[in-house]
């Protein structure tokens, strides 16, 4: 339960790194269409935002995998509130 809690926390960071590295490129963007940056910046400011969206995919997987591996080891379906049967 641990793990689920740390992958949820870490999750949360990386939506939150997401919506920082979005704000950043787009004010590079325009920056860059005022001409006031190069076409260096502009490109760093799209590679952060494309690695904080794998991270913030790799995050979600990582929720996911957590909290089914609860599943897994309880048996239990938390979103209908009953235990999973296993038929042969």
């Amino acid at each position: 339960m641990n793990d689920y809690n740390a992958q949820i926390q870490v999750w949360q960071a990386s939506k939150r790194a997401v919506e920082l590295a979005d704000k950043v490129y787009r004010e590079s963007l325009e920056r860059f269409r005022l001409g006031r940056d190069d076409v260096n910046v502009l490109w760093e400011g799209m590679l952060k935002d494309k690695e904080a969206r794998r991270n913030y995919v790799s995050a979600l997987y990582a929720c996911w995998l957590s909290f089914y591996k609860i599943r897994q080891m309880t048996f239990f379906d938390f979103q209908d509130q009953c235990l999973i049967h296993i038929e042969e």
